[in-house]
């Protein structure tokens, strides 16, 4: 997204939506890129960029003003020209209004020109955003070289509603159908050499009959060991250490209590628990993977007898993993015995879940969460900790002030040190105990022609941009 955190739990199931009668459905055909995703999101909005398989609908869906790419050189293919001085205070846009968002809805100046006044403004009140006939003028009171990055985020893409739960972009497939187990996209206009229907579906655990689906072209998003045979023995395959933290949420207003979680879950215990098929673990400190400077390898210190018997009350450790019901429960029981702690696992479907992750209050105290990202930024892992819509029933504090000034600062060297400062207050605090980096084999079909692993393809791949 920019990069972004987006959590494997995303929000709210779409059953109430059925009920409400948004969805619609249409037949397609021609060749089709399938996903299976952990958790379907209840609305293709900007808003939610961050989570993973929004991000992935909205690279499909949307366009932002600018990309950056593997080089650091910064594109457009929604801007027939742009520019900006030497200072980076001065920057000017022309938009290319020959694109359209839909058959209905024109790309034209004048939005563009509110769009950017919109984005702008939230970016830096002080700006000043003008149009100077077909182009929009954006002048900074100093430098702002950070701005351009704030401009390839796929959350301050163009977008306009369609429904209360859609929204169209400027990319190359437009929302065709939603049902309460898959989305579908469709290419705006035709082409021979590529993919017409891009189908996102729930996946629903290891007797998913969409395994033996070969319309599912994408399986990198549900666990590895699920991966069916069929296409670990004849897709290509590619060795990775993402950059993708495992973390567990500790929502628990007292502070004494939250140490005792994070000192007494032994991570290497924890993490097999909660991931039994799961072989290869990269140690990690804190939120920040390795990749991102601040990052630290080893896994975080942890003293359990310092404070045992100090959360004696009953803690609920929310589960959406099918396949560590058993291994997680067997853990927390030995746990729960050995510390005189009081955790109770509860399972929940990943879907019904969603339904409650971003609500408060809570029905967790406990819950994993996985933050990634597609290129190294720090604003990929940190809204899920201080978004009004976030994970805990209890402020932050102070910290958040901190989280301001990191979103504000441009310097390189200055915003990894207080990236660094904030992940490890995160861990100091005990609000998220790390348990690994993801290390991970990801699987791309034979019949891609010239496949490229960079420009942000590997987890979330620009399905246009694929020739078969």
């Amino acid at each position: 997204m920019p990069i972004r955190a987006k959590t494997i739990i995303l929000v709210l199931s779409l059953s109430g939506i059925v009920a409400a009668g948004w969805l619609f459905f249409r037949g397609h055909s021609g060749p089709e890129w399938g996903v299976l995703v952990i958790g379907l999101p209840s609305r293709i909005s900007t808003k939610d960029a961050f989570q993973t398989t929004s991000y992935y609908i909205l690279k499909q869906t949307h366009e932002p003003v600018l990309r950056k790419d593997d080089g650091q050189k910064y594109s457009s293919k929604i801007l027939k020209s742009w520019r900006r001085n030497l200072e980076s205070s001065e920057y000017e846009f022309c938009p290319d209004t020959f694109i359209k968002f839909s058959d209905t809805a024109p790309f034209s100046s004048a939005f563009f020109l509110s769009h950017m006044e919109s984005i702008t403004g939230a970016y830096d009140a002080s700006a000043s955003v003008k149009r100077l006939g077909d182009c929009v003028f954006v002048s900074f009171q100093h430098g702002r070289k950070g701005y351009l990055d704030y401009l390839t985020r796929y959350e301050n893409a163009p977008s306009i509603r369609r429904t209360e739960y859609i929204e169209d972009g400027l990319g190359k497939y437009s929302v065709e159908s939603v049902s309460q187990d898959t989305i579908v996209l469709k290419r705006k206009e035709p082409v021979s050499d590529g993919y017409e229907i891009v189908s996102f579906h729930e996946y629903k655990g290891k007797n998913d009959p969409n395994l033996q689906n070969r319309n599912i072209k994408d399986f990198n998003l549900i666990p590895i060991s699920n991966v069916p045979d069929w296409a670990t023995a004849g897709y290509f395959s590619l060795d990775t250490v993402e950059l993708k933290s495992i973390n567990l949420i500790i929502n628990h207003h007292n502070l004494e209590v939250r140490k005792a979680v994070y000192n007494c879950l032994n991570t290497t215990e924890l993490r097999h628990s909660l991931f039994p098929l799961k072989k290869d673990f990269y140690d990690i400190q804190t939120i920040l993977p390795i990749g991102l400077p601040g990052a630290s390898g080893g896994t975080p210190t942890q003293q359990c007898a310092a404070y045992m018997g100090k959360a004696p009350v009953p803690l609920v450790f929310a589960n959406w993993n099918e396949d560590s019901r058993v291994p997680l429960t067997e853990y927390i029981n030995a746990l729960n015995a050995r510390t005189g702690m009081k955790v109770r696992v509860v399972n929940y479907a990943p879907k019904d879940l969603l339904k409650k992750i971003h609500s408060s209050p809570h029905p967790y105290n406990l819950v994993v969460i996985i933050l990634d990202a597609i290129r190294p930024d720090y604003s990929a892992f940190f809204p899920p900790f201080f978004s009004e819509n976030g994970y805990y029933d209890f402020d932050l504090g102070a910290l958040r002030e901190k989280y301001v000034a990191l979103q504000k600062e441009e310097d390189p060297g200055k915003k990894a040190r207080l990236a660094t400062g904030v992940a490890q207050e995160l861990a100091d605090k005990a609000v998220v105990l790390t348990l690994y980096q993801n290390v991970k084999i990801l699987y791309f079909p034979k019949e891609i022609k010239h496949l490229a692993v960079g420009k942000g393809f590997l987890q979330y791949p620009e399905v246009a941009a694929l020739q078969i």
